[in-house]
């Protein structure tokens, strides 16, 4: 038979260990973020200074590695308007 007895003390053993749990949580979350918030700016600070570093050209080499790049992707785009071009020759005189 259940007695009142039994089920609140059923009740008071889970609900301590919950309670206790939930206390831990909130305490520790408003010590945690604002060390978080802080730590995350510092974090944002050295990305972004190692990002503008890492984008400008280190060497000569790289530049000239960059200015190569820049002459193939002309070059390849006058070849690709080229071929494009004779297409539609083709397809001028096919239709014609």
């Amino acid at each position: 038979m259940v007695t009142w007895a039994m089920v609140l003390e059923t009740a008071i053993k889970w609900l301590i260990p919950a309670l206790c749990v939930a206390i831990v949580g909130l305490v520790a979350s408003h010590i945690i973020k604002p060390y978080k918030k802080g730590n995350e700016a510092k974090q944002q600070e050295q990305w972004d200074a190692h990002f503008k570093a890492s984008n400008e050209p280190r060497t000569m080499g790289d530049a000239e590695m960059k200015k190569m790049k820049e002459e193939i992707t002309s070059i390849v785009t006058s070849a690709d308007n080229k071929i494009l071009e004779k297409i539609g020759e083709l397809t001028n005189s096919i239709d014609a």
